[in-house]
């Protein structure tokens, strides 16, 4: 703040106020009888006013103007500078590579051609159904023996379908085997007594087929005295 023709007042900045004391509660009631006190003389004071103010006022004088008062600049002090920051542990700083932003995202790999299946080789057709050709029927008087030939297991069995005499003395000894069955002989001993023939058999197919031809003439004896009740079990 300055005057006319004086320096400019410079005004410092106040220190803060002193923090108040709290008041006792004794402070505080004289506080309040002295309010009491004053307003009670204030009131007293202001009665005469009252009846000056009934009264009629007289008109005021115009004021002769009053000389213009110094002006008075006011000028702030500058702030002081603020106090620099303690020392301490220099700030970390990411590196060139973060600091940029993260990298651009990679291009996708591309996928792996996709394997064509190697194409099938054409199915050939199958040919043409034909019918099988017909079996010559043998002829009539063929020699044939009493089983089926095609289910010969043993070498007397194959020496029979392969000589037509000893076909011929299987199939009697085959009827002469179903009368004595007829004749009432025992079905267990019959098919022990045959059981025991055939291995016989078979030992006469090492010799020969004169011995087969033997075993079997033998053979048709025993069962046709079996049949017409001469003996109830024929004996080689």
């Amino acid at each position: 703040m300055t005057f006319d023709g004086e320096p400019p007042l410079t005004l410092e900045p106040r220190d803060p106020s002193p923090p108040r004391r709290r008041m006792g509660r004794k402070a505080m009631l004289g506080g309040v009888a002295i309010a009491c006190v004053l307003g009670v003389g204030l009131g007293l004071a202001a009665r005469p006013q009252l009846v000056t103010d009934l009264m009629p006022r007289t008109p005021m004088k115009q004021a002769a103007p009053a000389t213009p008062e110094r002006q008075m600049d006011i000028v702030m002090a500058e702030l002081p500078p603020a106090a620099p920051l303690p020392p301490g542990p220099p700030l970390e700083t990411l590196p060139p590579e973060l600091a940029g932003g993260p990298p651009p995202p990679s291009p996708p790999e591309p996928l792996p051609p996709l394997v064509q299946p190697a194409p099938q080789a054409p199915i050939a057709p199958e040919p043409p159904w034909a019918p099988e050709a017909p079996v010559a029927p043998e002829p009539p008087g063929a020699a044939r023996p009493s089983f089926d030939c095609r289910n010969a297991a043993s070498l007397a069995e194959e020496m029979v379908c392969t000589d037509a005499v000893l076909a011929a003395a299987d199939r009697h000894l085959a009827r002469a085997y179903r009368r004595a069955e007829r004749s009432g002989a025992p079905q267990e001993a019959l098919r022990a007594d045959q059981d025991a023939w055939l291995a016989y058999r078979e030992e006469a197919a090492l010799r020969s087929p004169r011995a087969v031809a033997a075993a079997y003439d033998r053979r048709i004896g025993e069962l046709e005295d079996i049949a017409a009740g001469r003996v109830r079990y024929g004996r080689r």
